[in-house]
C-alpha cells in the first residue's frame, strides 16, 4: 500500500495487486543483498520498463518510499523512547542509534526538498553529500566508494519524478498513514506474541519493545537486523521485567513472523 500510496503521489496510477509483488521481491532482495536500497531500486526499474514509464520515476519512488517509511515510525520510536527514559532503561546504544535515524530522516527530508525545489542545488548538495561519504570510507576501504559525479544523476531523475509531486504533495500523506498502518500491524504482531506465551504486557513495555525492535532492524551493520534484533530486544525485554525464557520466545516468534515469512514470500515474486 506504501508503494502504491507513492506512485499514486507522482501521478502513476496503477492498480493495487501488482505492488504487492513488488514490495515482496524489494523485500527480499534487499535482505539477501543489501547495498542501502539500491537492490530494491533494481526491482522498481525493471517494472518501470515493463510498463514502459520513466526509470526517474522508479529512482524517485524508491526515495519517497524510504522517506515515508522512516516518517511512518518516527511516532512509534518517540513514543518508545519516552517510555524507556520513563522507566529509567534508556541507554546510550538506544539513544545513539535514534540518533542516527532522525539524522538520516531530517536528510532525506532536505534532499527531497531540496530536489522539489531546484535540481541545481540537489546536484551541489548530492556531491557535497557524496564527498563527505567517501572521505569518512576511505580509511576503511582505501578507495573511492561512490563516484561523485554521480550526484549529477541522481539529482536530475530526482528532480523530474518531483515535479508531480510537488503539484500535490498532500498525496504523500497516504503514503505515509500507510506505513504507519504497517508499524501498527507489526506491533500488533508483537502484543500476539506477548500473549502467546502467557505475559501480559503494560502498553509502556509493547511501545518500547516495538521501538527497539523497529529501530535496530534499520540501524544495524546485518541486513534487517538479523541477530542484532534478536539480542537488543531480547535484553530489552528482560530489563523490562519480562522473564528470559519467554522474552527470547517472543523476539524468536516475532521474527519468524515479521521477518523471515516475509522473506520466503518475496523469493517467490522475485
Amino acid at each position: 500500500a506504501t508503494y502504491w500510496s507513492v506512485y499514486r503521489a507522482m501521478g502513476v496510477d496503477r492498480p493495487f495487486k501488482p505492488f504487492i509483488s513488488i514490495a515482496s521481491a524489494s523485500n527480499f532482495v534487499n535482505t539477501v543483498a543489501p547495498t542501502g536500497g539500491v537492490s530494491s531500486l533494481a526491482v522498481l526499474i525493471a517494472d518501470a520498463k515493463r510498463n514502459e514509464y520513466p526509470s526517474a520515476y522508479a529512482t524517485v519512488a524508491q526515495a519517497l518510499y524510504v522517506f515515508v517509511e522512516y516518517m511512518g515510525f518516527t511516532a512509534f520510536l518517540i513514543v518508545g523512547l519516552f517510555f524507556l527514559f520513563q522507566a529509567d532503561r534508556l541507554t546510550s546504544t538506544e539513544i545513539i542509534a535514534a540518533t542516527i535515524y532522525l539524522g538520516i530522516a531530517v536528510m532525506m527530508a532536505f534532499l527531497l526538498y531540496l530536489g522539489s525545489v531546484s535540481r541545481d542545488r540537489l546536484a551541489k548538495a548530492s556531491k557535497s553529500l557524496l564527498t563527505l561519504i567517501n572521505k569518512i570510507m576511505h580509511p576503511f576501504i582505501n578507495r573511492t566508494w561512490i563516484q561523485v559525479s554521480r550526484g549529477d544523476s541522481f539529482a536530475h531523475k530526482i528532480a523530474e519524478g518531483l515535479v508531480e509531486v510537488r503539484k500535490e504533495p498532500r498525496k504523500l500523506l497516504t503514503a505515509i498513514l500507510a506505513s504507519a498502518l504497517n508499524k501498527a500491524c507489526m506491533m500488533l504482531i508483537l502484543l500476539l506474541m506477548f500473549y502467546a506465551f502467557n505475559v501480559t504486557p503494560s502498553v509502556s513495555t509493547l511501545f518500547a519493545a516495538f521501538a527497539l525492535a523497529y529501530l535496530f532492524s534499520i540501524i544495524s551493520p546485518t541486513p534487517a537486523g538479523i541477530g542484532i534484533v534478536e539480542g537488543a530486544l531480547t535484553l530489552g525485554l528482560t530489563s523490562l521485567k519480562v522473564p528470559l525464557n519467554a522474552a527470547a520466545l517472543i523476539v524468536l516468534s516475532y521474527r519468524v513472523i515479521t521477518f523471515w515469512f516475509r522473506l520466503l514470500v518475496g523469493m517467490f515474486f522475485v
